[in-house]
């Protein structure tokens, strides 16, 4: 196997540990179709959010409710209310393409944003189109809608081969442009 390729499959593996440790479930790795390959395919549940009209601000649901006894306001338990924190969720499908750059010093990745070789920049439009169409392929052969809640994700790891340590960087949404 050539260096790259074992860095590659080092750097995916720092990336499956760092999303696992994230709450994220791995559902599959390396899908390949003749349309392109998606990396990491991940799910997380997301906790929902909605709009206040009032103070126009996201908050998680409000942690108020109406006593069925009486009909007041009280306020939820501490313990009641992280139980609905849990509950109050949907199922994120996240699609994540891995970048994997070898540093001899962690110091030197802010210097990378805006070197040419900067693993950022190896993540092109050309790419991101084939990554949509493998997207759109896994979605069929899995009987799911287009319209899932999904997101295309890029996480980069720095690696430093001699301390055998990996730092992460992680975009959770990718603009396709």
């Amino acid at each position: 196997m050539a260096k790259h390729n074992e860095i590659g499959k080092i750097g995916e593996n720092v990336a499956v540990k760092y999303l696992k440790n994230n709450g994220f479930l791995i559902i599959e790795r390396n899908f390949l179709c003749k349309m392109g390959e998606i990396d990491i395919i991940a799910k997380k549940n997301i906790p929902l959010h909605m709009k206040d009209p009032i103070l126009n601000r996201e908050e998680l649901f409000n942690l108020e409710t109406v006593s069925c006894e009486t009909g007041n306001m009280q306020n939820i338990k501490k313990n009641e209310a992280i139980e609905l924190k849990k509950s109050v969720t949907h199922e994120k499908l996240y699609f994540i393409e891995v970048k994997t750059k070898s540093v001899e010093l962690f110091s030197d990745v802010k210097y990378l944003k805006n070197d040419i070789f900067a693993p950022e920049n190896n993540f092109n439009h050309k790419k991101k189109q084939r990554m949509f169409r493998a997207i759109k392929y896994y979605l069929f052969k899995n009987n799911l809608n287009l319209d899932v809640n999904c997101e295309i994700s890029l996480l980069i790891v720095y690696l430093n081969e001699k301390l055998k340590q990996g730092k992460v960087k992680f975009y959770e949404t990718v603009i396709l442009s």
